[in-house]
């Protein structure tokens, strides 16, 4: 085996002539500073030594470089294994939403996935405009087409600050799932107003989709704040739930803040 030493800057030319043969670059015991060795754009690679990443690499590597990217998406990490997987550590938060100004409903699409089983929804001060009004949630389908036909059955069950059982209500073959009775509107401090978290399972199959939840308001009628439970079973099975909106029985919202989280799959 030939060896050839350069002891300046230079070129060497690799297989030349013979392009079956492998080349070793050996430095020196030590050096007095970096070295750059510059690679012909062929298929040359690197099987030893170590290289400066401070000074010759930059930027992220790309996902399609790990693995080919698959399974990587915002809620996976790069295992050591060599694989992507779901983040663990229990909830993961995918989407939310946040506003000051009238709009009519209070909607987050494309939420749902087959990537979880379940889902956190979390509301905090998601207030009407109108007082005396409902609240109802629909789910809806990918690009945020509202599920509207008569597949919901619901119940809520409440119970009122001054001791007494507040206003209950069922329905079966609804075109919603109705949460509340009547709130009272953001007059004031907005005392009125919509508040708790609802669970969401199997939102993404196309056979059923359940729910339930505590949720809390402050009545129109009494000024009483109200403690909820909710429970639905919509039985739309065109296609998959893919996210969902809020509505009031009539006028717009004022005021919403809603978070989605998804919990990792056992």
């Amino acid at each position: 085996m030939s060896e050839l030493r350069l002891k300046s800057t230079g070129t060497i030319k690799l297989f030349e002539n013979d392009n079956t043969s492998s080349v070793t670059i050996a430095s020196p015991a030590s050096l007095g500073a970096d070295r750059t060795i510059t690679l012909p754009d062929a298929s040359v690679t690197l099987v030893s030594g170590t290289m400066n990443d401070a000074t010759a690499l930059s930027g992220n590597i790309p996902v399609s470089n790990l693995n080919s990217g698959t399974a990587a998406s915002s809620s996976t990490f790069w295992r050591g294994d060599g694989t992507w997987v779901a983040a663990g550590g229990g909830l993961v938060y995918i989407n939310g939403l946040s506003f000051t100004s009238a709009q009519t409903y209070a909607n987050i699409d494309d939420c749902f996935s087959a990537t979880y089983d379940q889902y956190l929804i979390v509301i905090n001060d998601l207030i009407n405009a109108t007082n005396d009004t409902y609240m109802e949630l629909e789910f809806s389908t990918s690009g945020g087409t509202a599920i509207t036909t008569s597949s919901y059955n619901y119940a809520y069950y409440g119970y009122d600050s001054a001791g007494s059982g507040a206003p209950n209500g069922a329905g079966n073959n609804a075109s919603a799932w109705r949460l509340t009775e009547m709130i009272e509107d953001s007059t004031g401090s907005y005392q009125g107003g919509f508040n708790g978290h609802l669970w969401i399972y199997n939102p993404f199959s196309t056979n059923m989709t359940r729910g339930n939840g505590i949720t809390q308001i402050r009545q129109a009628t009494s000024g009483d704040t109200q403690y909820q439970t909710n429970a639905v079973q919509s039985e739309y099975t065109s296609a998959a739930v893919t996210g969902f909106r809020f509505k009031m029985s009539s006028g717009d919202f004022d005021i919403g803040h809603i978070r989605v989280y998804g919990l990792v799959n056992s």
